[in-house]
């Protein structure tokens, strides 16, 4: 077998002992040990020295940018006459377009995650004088860290504003598009900025396309109507003049606040937007909806279950206690809300009985946990949020982090002061406890209310050597509860403590909190 050749004696290709020219490959840097992308320059834009002098322009503005969430540019390499080809450094990412593809929509948390960090990008971008000027969710990489926090990566810099008469330029991806588009009219595209149309990009023309994107990661959809198999004029015709949709039209539960920053972003005036990428920044960490309201759980090893001679009020349900690997996930800091399930109830027409107000006040006690709400309701909620039921595992996790605490603060019994347990008459508020947090910061886990999980209740669940670490039976008569609750005595209130009850049945102590898996 061939030996992969050497790139400039020091990018070697990895798997690929022959090299194709029209597509990216990558190598491995000889010199620093690190993987790269090789990414070919399209041959129109090395076949004259005027438009090949704008590359070497940009890839020495693209070379001084360092920012966390930007794909680093490291080299241009010139191979032959006429022939070049950008070095990048590569990770292991997926796209957003990819995880919009399955999902359809994120969780608002996330999402905003997401918008704060491609902000931040952009700022450093504009303040260095590069301008996108194509950015889609295809060009925004996701990858996951070891805290299991996930971070974006923007790829696919644009080139300077061109110089074409009597215009203020235009902004084209160097890859993946012909030179000749620099001085004609852009593909349409949902997310390109109307001016742009006009060969008239400027900074504020990323910020529109953040705008669309953010849009989509919230609801699922586009902001307006774009249709990829409709002849490009038509969809120009969209671009330049369609109302877009309003954020609360599609989805009520967004705030006024929120609905005016996306409408701001994606107007079809420069004029009538936020001009720059730290505005954006500021406006959006000023939303109600900005509250860090989900954890990030990372992969690792945790304790489930109970080991008899540590916990002297463990059960044979719990036994044998066990040592399990689970994936980086999310999970809410806090029980879903009677206000949170309200607006649920408001936006679908879901069905409750009709004690369920009897239970939740939205408007006299909107931090209490929602309660009188069976599997099924808690199902439905998680589905229309973006997210879905913590497994067992995951939920205990959370609550008794790595070490395999006894209750979410350690291992000493509760206190009213750690927990709302005992022969108490109703819920408190979500924040009442903050002493009593997991290691991990999720409140609420000890007391309060018990908390529908995904999982079919089994005694002998810990057996099962063959299940699936992140799920447990596939079939059942009753689903598992976590927790204890306000009126529960101290021992239900461990970690490891598995209730279960009919999935069509309420009671006035069950509630739940949702989870969310990225990747």
């Amino acid at each position: 077998m061939t030996s992969a050749p050497l790139i400039h004696d020091r990018w070697k290709l990895i798997d690929e002992p022959i090299r194709d020219p029209r597509r990216h490959q990558r190598a491995l840097d000889q010199q620093s040990g690190r993987h790269v992308m090789l990414q070919p320059v399209p041959s129109d834009y090395c076949s004259d020295p005027n438009t090949y002098n704008r590359v070497l322009s940009a890839f020495h503005k693209w070379q001084a940018l360092d920012h966390p969430y930007l794909i680093k540019v490291l080299d241009l390499i010139d191979e032959a006459p006429g022939q070049s080809t950008l070095v990048v450094e590569h990770q292991h990412t997926i796209t957003l377009a990819a995880l919009l593809e399955r999902h359809e929509r994120l969780p608002t948390e996330i999402a905003l995650l997401f918008g704060t960090q491609i902000l931040e990008a952009l700022a450093h971008a504009h303040k260095h004088g590069v301008i996108h000027g194509q950015l889609t969710p295809s060009r925004v990489q996701v990858r996951q860290s070891k805290d299991g926090i996930p971070s974006i990566a923007i790829s696919d810099y644009a080139i300077d504003p061109g110089t074409a008469p009597n215009t203020a330029g235009v902004q084209s991806t160097l890859l993946g598009m012909r030179a000749h588009q620099q001085f004609g009219r852009l593909t349409p595209s949902p997310y390109l900025a109307p001016e742009q149309l006009s060969l008239e990009a400027s900074h504020v023309s990323d910020l529109y396309a953040l705008g669309v994107i953010l849009f989509e990661m919230l609801t699922g959809e586009l902001p307006l109507v774009y249709e990829r198999h409709k002849e490009p004029s038509a969809n120009i015709k969209h671009i330049l003049s369609a109302p877009r949709l309003s954020l609360q039209g599609v989805r009520s539960e967004f705030s006024d606040a929120m609905d005016q920053l996306l409408r701001s972003l994606t107007s079809t005036r420069v004029s009538q937007r936020i001009q720059t990428a730290s505005e954006v920044l500021h406006f959006l960490e000023e939303l109600p909806e900005f509250t860090y309201s989900m954890v990030p759980i990372p992969s690792c090893e945790f304790i489930q279950g109970s080991d008899p001679n540590k916990d002297h009020a463990a059960r044979k349900e719990e036994q044998p206690q066990r040592h399990m690997r689970l994936d980086a996930f999310f999970i809410d800091r806090h029980p879903v809300t009677c206000e949170q399930f309200s607006k649920f109830l408001n936006e679908t027409g879901h069905k409750m009985s009709s004690s369920w107000s009897a239970f939740n006040d939205p408007e006299q006690s909107p931090d209490n946990p929602v309660v009188y709400v069976n599997w099924n309701d808690a199902q439905a909620y998680a589905t229309w949020s973006g997210k879905r039921l913590p497994s067992e595992a995951e939920w205990e996790h959370a609550a008794r982090g790595p070490q395999g605490l006894i209750y979410p603060w350690g291992n000493t019994p509760p206190t009213p002061e750690l927990a709302h347990y005992g022969e108490q008459l109703g819920p408190c508020a979500i924040h009442k406890h903050p002493q009593g947090a997991s290691p991990y910061g999720v409140h609420d886990m000890a007391g309060n209310c018990f908390e529908w999980v995904q999982d079919w209740y089994a005694r002998d669940t810990y057996s099962m050597s063959d299940l699936s670490p992140q799920k447990g039976p596939e079939t059942g008569t009753h689903k598992v509860l976590k927790g204890g609750s306000y009126c529960h005595k101290a021992s239900a209130l461990r970690c490891a403590t598995r209730g279960r009850f009919n999935p069509s049945k309420r009671r006035i102590n069950h509630s739940f909190r949702c989870a969310f898996t990225l990747f």
